[in-house]
């Protein structure tokens, strides 16, 4: 599932980017961006790294370690102990596993505080909610980080 199909998008910040690398060696960094994103239904806040490359979103491990994933690769499903969830995992030909962190079924994304005030972002009503301060209104970010 896409951020747009459920009202959201990826914010750009006007943080520095960090040094983007592991893939294939460097890659180009283009800018920081906040992206809705959500964990067995759990709604949070990432910071990510955009990049040129067409280098696929993964998550860090500080993150599935702070919701206290367990990964069960024999069937396919990710416990988020700290949001007492679970999703189901695909996997890949390739041997990876994928978990869609654009199910969003509620109607108010929320966003938290210390990253409201830090960025000046806002939460919406109805399914247009991870709103933007008005100078971001017509910002667009590349297709690749829209289907994150």
């Amino acid at each position: 599932m896409k951020l747009s199909a459920v009202g959201l998008r990826p914010i750009p910040i006007d943080d520095e980017p960090s040094k983007a690398s592991g893939i294939r060696g460097q890659a180009n960094t283009l800018f920081m961006a906040m992206v809705p994103t959500i964990l067995g239904g759990a709604p949070g806040i990432v910071k990510v790294t955009v990049v040129q490359e067409d280098i696929p979103n993964f998550l860090s491990i500080g993150l599935l370690e702070a919701a206290g994933s367990v990964i069960d690769t024999k069937e396919n499903l990710i416990h988020f102990r700290e949001h007492c969830t679970r999703d189901r995992m695909m996997r890949l030909k390739s041997g990876h596993r994928t978990v869609d962190v654009a199910k969003w079924f509620g109607e108010v994304f929320p966003v938290p505080e210390q990253v409201r005030d830090q960025y000046g972002l806002c939460e919406g009503k109805g399914l247009s909610t991870f709103d933007a301060p008005p100078q971001w209104k017509h910002t667009w970010l590349s297709s690749r980080l829209g289907t994150v």
